[in-house]
């Protein structure tokens, strides 16, 4: 098995069992694992508060408890949420950071909340119009909000220090991964959609220092390979409002 094989065989093991990967993480870090919605939080934030900020995806398992508490016509993405919470797959957690973006969401929320006393849902609604004048004072108020309920979630203390390492950090990994992909797109590596998928989903999940490393390490093992045949990709669009 090459050193390129490994690396892609660790990010599809992340990211095809998040949850498996966080518990894991969780037990061997004995630190704080957050759940994180996909509607713009800033995974930084739970990051520099020394947790593992993990993106709440939906699985393959049928809903099926979950229509106890919500309706059918909730969007893929909510009724998986709320089957696994119901099938208390979430109870690990910390907390989980959720924002107000859609009605169903508020269902989701509250289902959580009922269910899982014990997990704080740290809850607000982040700025979606971001060209109005409003946009950055009220951006501010809410994300100072959402980083002091996280303190208290967690019992600590976010520094501006920790902040600005972990934005760093982030932003390292968000240009590597852009780099993989213009790579691929540019003929120069051979890489497989599905591991591109993989490689993204995984950075959702995984410990950002380790994906980062890992990242650096398959850039390296990739660029030494031989150029694939054809530079040219198959294109397949499909797309669906909230999934």
């Amino acid at each position: 098995m090459t050193e390129a094989t490994q690396i892609l065989h660790a990010f599809e093991t992340a990211a095809t069992a998040p949850l498996t990967y966080a518990k894991s993480w969780q037990k061997n870090q004995q630190r704080p694992v957050v759940g994180i919605l996909p509607m713009n939080f800033p995974p930084e934030l739970v990051h520099a508060a020394g947790a593992l900020p993990t993106l709440l995806q939906a699985d393959d398992e049928p809903v099926s408890i979950g229509y106890s508490r919500i309706d059918s016509f909730y969007c893929g993405y909510n009724r998986s949420l709320v089957n696994q919470t119901m099938s208390d797959e979430f109870g690990f957690l910390s907390a989980i950071m959720l924002g107000d973006h859609c009605v169903q969401l508020l269902g989701t929320a509250d289902t959580m909340r009922n269910h899982m006393p014990h997990v704080p849902v740290l809850y607000d609604q982040l700025v979606s119009t971001i060209n109005s004048p409003w946009a950055f004072s009220e951006s501010l108020r809410c994300l100072n909000a959402l980083k002091s309920q996280l303190e208290d979630a967690l019992d600590t203390t976010i520094s501006d220090t920790a902040l600005s390492d972990s934005i760093t950090l982030f932003n390292e990994n968000r240009a590597l991964v852009r780099q993989v992909y213009a790579l691929r797109t540019a003929g120069d590596i051979q890489l497989g959609s599905t591991a591109m998928q993989h490689i993204v989903k995984a950075s959702m999940v995984m410990d950002r220092a380790d994906h980062t490393v890992l990242l650096q390490q398959l850039l390296a093992a990739l660029q030494s390979q031989d150029k694939p045949a054809s530079a040219a990709l198959p294109v397949f669009l499909s797309g669906h409002m909230c999934h």
